[in-house]
């Protein structure tokens, strides 16, 4: 496994790199992760707004309720923090809410009826988790939930008919290919069909109600494209991106699965793709103002969010680009 984090960020931790990608999720049916119907078509351009409170990489970012939410990850000072963001798309504002019980990083996050689940990462200590934690924005309150089968990180996740999905990773011995469903209603887990491709550091998100996971490192940078379709528990591989790469972040909308940011072999890159679900194509979108990686993305009221990370200079940020279609 390669050394892969900030030098600073490593002196911090004392412990080898993993990377997550910044895959959220939200409310379906049409919260990021949750594609279909319109959304995602014509030209796309991006402008920067107000700023995360405090800068972060590896966050969990998901959507519910109608606002964003940046959660643990870590900070410019190298901790792993359990430190959550709202922002309210009303008043284009940040707002810290309660943290998480167990700070993680490069943990998966997805939201279910109102509710978000936060899951697997790495602790404090370095050690991979299995813990999941439910946030209720409405009691602004962290309840801790049945735990997946085996801990891990550097998953990629999506939402399909309430239920959540969670896909790939490292477990600290090796590249898995594992896929565990989780039922919030039962609280419960299943494992459900492995991907074809062990990776981790890969991205995923959901159209059409297929989970579209994309990218991240096997032994080089991935290129894969994988389809899940939950119904018949099955994967399906699909034409590759042109150029593999790890640590972008991804996001459904509409027809459409957007991959933003990221490293590539030729190194960080601000490059947008567009994957089309309909017809399994990839077309080039408009790119970030710069490039970034171990950022997260979602989408909201028909625009994509790209959130914190770190940039072209290995600076840890909390620079929000919003981008909209015409």
């Amino acid at each position: 496994m390669r050394n892969r984090i900030p030098f600073a960020i490593v002196l911090a931790l004392m412990v080898s790199s993993l990377a997550l990608t910044g895959c959220g999720g939200g409310d379906e049916p049409t919260g990021p992760g949750n594609g279909g119907g319109g959304g995602g078509e014509g030209v796309l351009s991006w402008a920067v707004i107000s700023p995360l409170s405090s800068p972060r990489w590896t966050m969990a970012v998901v959507v519910a309720g109608g606002k964003i939410y940046a959660i643990g990850g870590v900070d410019t000072l190298g901790a792993v923090v359990g430190d959550v963001e709202e922002w309210d798309p009303g008043t284009g504002n940040w707002t810290a809410k309660a943290p998480m019980n167990e700070p993680r990083t490069w943990a998966t996050a997805q939201a279910v009826s109102g509710k978000i689940y936060v899951i697997g990462g790495r602790d404090t200590l370095g050690n991979y988790s299995d813990v999941v934690e439910q946030y209720d924005p409405s009691t602004n309150s962290w309840s801790t939930r049945s735990s997946m089968s085996s801990a891990r990180a550097g998953m990629a996740s999506g939402g399909v008919s309430g239920k959540i999905y969670v896909a790939g990773g490292y477990d600290g011995t090796a590249n898995v290919n594992t896929m565990e469903e989780y039922d919030p209603t039962t609280n419960s887990w299943n494992l459900r069909a492995p991907m074809t491709t062990a990776r981790y550091d890969l991205c995923a998100g959901v159209s059409n109600s297929i989970l579209v996971a994309v990218a991240g490192w096997t032994t080089t940078w991935s290129s894969v494209t994988e389809e899940y379709n939950a119904g018949g528990n099955a994967w399906t591989t699909k034409t590759p991106l042109a150029q593999g790469r790890d640590r972008a972040g991804a996001v459904g909308l509409g027809n459409y699965v957007f991959v933003v940011g990221g490293v590539t072999s030729a190194g960080r890159t601000a490059d947008v793709q567009r994957y089309n679900q309909t017809n399994g194509t990839w077309s080039q979108s408009t790119p970030l103002s710069g490039a970034r990686y171990y950022l997260g993305v979602v989408t909201l009221n028909d625009k994509l969010y790209a959130v914190g990370g770190v940039d072209g200079s290995n600076q840890t940020v909390g620079t929000v680009e919003e981008g909209t279609f015409q």
